[in-house]
């Protein structure tokens, strides 16, 4: 079941001032109102968004160019789709790559990334160019209470990764 609510004007679209899907376990629910007179650059949030695991909520703001900077938070994400999908081989096309830029500020009670696999309390920053990520700041709990700080950072010879774990066992 979809519903959406749509204000329109002379000019066409004026807001999304409401959409919800409720697709069985699949859920969403939010709004999407442009940033400017011409329309070119928009803002969504996501009030609900529960599908494969996840749970969460976030704001998705759409530039001209098509750059992306979102803030989401949320019980549970699980990245496993993503990592799956990137691992066989899949090219991202140029509106899955964030041609013009991602900008990610995120915070999860649980990361996941697979089964078994995730960090408690994780806070992750990450900016991603022409399907390349080019920075990432990514923190949290692992096992019981091991603490695991990752950067991956520009750095003047090219990038630099750095990884703190409490329990480099889990880690791993």
């Amino acid at each position: 079941t979809a519903n959406v609510v749509v204000t329109l004007d002379e000019h066409g679209v004026r807001a999304i001032d409401k959409f919800s899907v409720d697709a069985g376990s699949s859920k969403l629910l939010g709004s999407a109102m442009p940033r400017a007179m011409d329309r070119a650059s928009w803002r969504i949030d996501i009030e609900q968004f529960e599908n494969a695991g996840s749970d969460l909520e976030g704001r998705f703001d759409i530039g001209q160019d098509g750059a992306i900077s979102a803030t989401v938070s949320g019980r549970r994400f699980d990245s496993g789709p993503i990592l799956d999908a990137e691992e066989k081989g899949a090219e991202p096309s140029a509106e899955t790559a964030g041609e013009s830029g991602l900008r990610l500020n995120a915070r999860f009670d649980e990361l996941r990334w697979g089964p078994e696999r995730k960090l408690r309390q994780a806070n992750l920053l990450l900016h991603r160019q022409k399907g390349v990520v080019r920075g990432l700041v990514l923190d949290g709990l692992l096992g019981k209470q091991a603490k695991l700080d990752i950067k991956f950072l520009p750095g003047p010879d090219g990038q630099i990764l750095r990884i703190v774990a409490d329990d480099f066992g889990e880690v791993l």
